[in-house]
């Protein structure tokens, strides 16, 4: 097998990278990298941000790792963690592109050649694109159906749906509980073919939403290896492909832990990492990760006792000082710039936005689901692109896991979809051409000026959370930094953010809260607290200044002081009332 060549000095415009630039680009080969290091460094190489991963570049790494095991490489148990398939004993080698030869797939890769032509294919100006797209596509798909050995399935093609692409789908069973829905649509906002596992052809909604590249319809191998590893189809020769990457361990973690948390014991890091050892656990990022899902799970405990909030409130503050280990691990903080948020915040926010009462819960950057500690996991959403913290969010049974990039634009089903929204985004510069700025801009800005030029990424991101928000639906972001004012009594921090935020959504109030407050969760100078109770319908609604609202600026440095400051937006109050009276009847009347 032969591999695309890998340059160890990634290059920019030309010019080659200094290699202490960061750590990630210092490794000469692929092989010795996880794949959310090999991601964040090709990332890099060619946005300047680690954030938007490519798949076709997680793609290359597995095939980059299968290669050194075949050579005998020493590649880390931290990497074969992430591909136990590529390590099973085989009793006989397969390889797909024999299959192909066995199989006609001239329809998927007619298929392939057409759509890699157009961007977009707008049916509303030109229907005989659109006609040939549909006819190709249907003709793809049947075929694709017969090579992956579907027994029964449909192909449809849905003309109103999507704006002007139109939909093809798939949806077929191979056994009684085991079927595949695949789904395309060719619009400028596309990024790949979705697919997911289904449990009978009736079912809409099924597992965790996965993608490939369009260009995969010419190597359908790829797909079929996809579909057999996330449904755990046996292969021809009796192997198995995982559903996914076991974490077995789990339990003993968090069984030992609670043991020591029930005996009044903290954990300290020297423990941790024996536990780690003594359990298996592969590398310490999964370890932390157990370890950050054992206290969430004695805060949802604490959560659910029959007492009022305040004394449940107190309890886990007691926790969090006493007992709570300080996180030492810093994968997703380094990749991502990406902070768990602190229980006894995300108890406050539960109280805030209801959870408990709300029928649709949605957290587009889940991670180990901290901020969800309210939340009834059968009605709630997790997004998350971590595949280690999404194992954890499994674990907690949420009614759907999603991986997609928060950063992108989510389906358009989730437009308007939840009463509850909760994000704590990672923090950074928002790197994208500016033709695709331009067009978020318009579509998710409400094409605000000046907006183009000063979006930091965790403001795209809570942008694109508060589009899945319904017009009276309530939601809390977390970003960094600290809202201040200027000389001219003006919002200094991220002053057209707020100004669209303002005009456009009910901000109940932004909270500055103390870096300590995070103290445990890794180290982060400022953080401050979002809290929306729906959407703004006045257009003369203003941003406001320092003498109308001097409390924005002051800094909550404690949690009980941040409790005092969410508590009167608790529910019902006659500010809200007043608010939400002034959009339905008109401003001036309440005037």
């Amino acid at each position: 097998m032969s591999l695309l060549r890998y340059d160890p000095k990634p290059r920019a415009n030309g010019i080659a990278k200094n290699h202490t630039d960061s750590p990630v680009v210092a490794t000469p080969e692929p092989w010795e990298m996880t794949p959310l290091e090999y991601g964040k460094m090709k990332a890099i190489e060619k946005t300047g941000n680690p954030m938007p991963l490519d798949e076709g570049d997680m793609d290359f790494h597995e095939v980059a790792v299968k290669q050194a095991i075949e050579d005998k490489k020493a590649v880390t148990r931290e990497v074969l963690a992430h591909y136990p398939w590529l390590v099973e004993k085989r009793s006989k080698e397969h390889e797909p592109e024999q299959a192909e030869m066995d199989f006609d797939t001239d329809k998927l890769k007619k298929f392939a050649s057409f759509i890699s032509k157009y961007q977009a294919i707008d049916g509303i100006y030109n229907g005989e694109l659109k006609a040939t797209y549909e006819r190709l596509g249907k003709a793809a798909l049947e075929q694709l159906a017969k090579y992956m050995g579907v027994k029964d399935y449909q192909v449809t093609f849905d003309k109103q749906r999507s704006g002007g692409s139109g939909v093809l789908s798939l949806k077929g069973m191979f056994t009684d509980e085991k079927g595949i829905y695949i789904s395309l649509e060719k619009n400028e906002d596309n990024d790949g073919v979705l697919y997911r596992s289904i449990s009978r052809m009736s079912d809409y909604n099924g597992g965790i939403n996965h993608r490939f590249r369009e260009s995969q319809f010419a190597t359908p191998h790829t797909i079929k290896e996809k579909v057999y590893r996330i449904l755990g189809i046996e292969k021809e020769e009796g192997e198995t492909y995982p559903i996914q990457i076991q974490y077995n361990y789990f339990g003993q973690v968090l069984s030992h832990l609670h043991q020591m948390y029930s005996d009044g014991e903290q954990p300290t890091q020297k423990q941790i990492e024996q536990l780690a050892e003594k359990s298996g656990v592969p590398n310490s990022g999964v370890m932390w990760e157990a370890a950050e899902l054992s206290w969430l799970r004695w805060y949802k405990k604490i959560y659910t006792e029959p007492l009022p909030f305040e004394q449940r409130l107190e309890k886990m503050i007691r926790f969090w000082k006493t007992l709570q280990p300080t996180h030492a691990h810093r994968d997703s903080q380094t990749l991502y710039n990406q902070y768990s948020t602190p229980c006894p915040i995300a108890a406050m926010i539960a109280q805030y936005t209801e959870m408990d009462k709300a029928e649709s819960i949605f957290d587009p950057s889940a991670g180990n689901g901290l901020l969800l500690l309210g939340a009834d996991p059968r009605k709630t959403h997790v997004n998350e692109i971590d595949p280690i913290k999404t194992a954890s969010l499994r674990i907690q049974s949420f009614r759907e896991i999603t991986g997609d990039n928060a950063a992108e634009p989510f389906d358009k089903r989730m437009t308007k979809a939840y009463d509850v929204v909760v994000t704590n985004p990672p923090s950074g510069r928002w790197e994208e051409a500016e033709d695709k700025k331009e067009y978020i801009i318009k579509k998710y800005f409400d094409d605000h000026i000046g907006l183009a030029e000063h979006v930091r990424l965790e403001h795209l991101m809570a942008a694109m959370a508060l589009h899945c928000m319904k017009d009276q639906g309530k939601a809390a972001i977390i970003i960094t930094g600290h809202l201040h004012f200027s000389e001219e009594s003006r919002i200094a921090k991220w002053p057209f953010f707020f100004n669209w935020l303002y005009r456009h959504y009910l901000v109940s109030d932004i909270i500055n809260m103390d870096a300590k407050l995070y103290s445990k969760q890794g180290k982060i100078e400022k953080a401050m607290l979002i809290l929306v109770n729906g959407r703004n319908f006045n257009s003369g609604c203003t941003i406001p200044q320092q003498h109308e609202a001097p409390h924005l600026a002051e800094v909550a440095g404690s949690f009980e002081q941040l409790w005092e400051r969410i508590k009167p937006h608790v529910g019902y109050s006659i500010d809200i009332i007043i608010k939400q009276l002034k959009i339905e009847l008109g401003h001036d009347i309440l005037e």
